[in-house]
């Protein structure tokens, strides 16, 4: 099985369903995912050079809004 893209995530009825639930607004989450893969892209970058600097990274965090 293939991950899901995050176009395919937001377009997602259950997922938005979720959203919803929880009071988080799809731009949020949006950001969030595109958050997550710039991180997830530098981690593996840095995992690849060697560079100790990247795990001051910022974690992630959802907001509701």
């Amino acid at each position: 099985m293939q991950d899901m893209t995050i176009s395919e995530i937001l377009r997602d009825p259950l997922i938005r369903q979720v959203l919803h639930a929880d009071g988080t607004s799809l731009t949020s989450f949006a950001r969030l995912l595109k958050t997550a893969a710039r991180e997830r892209r530098a981690r593996q970058a840095h995992e690849n050079s060697g560079d100790d600097a990247m795990q001051f990274l910022p974690t992630t965090s959802l907001s509701t809004h």
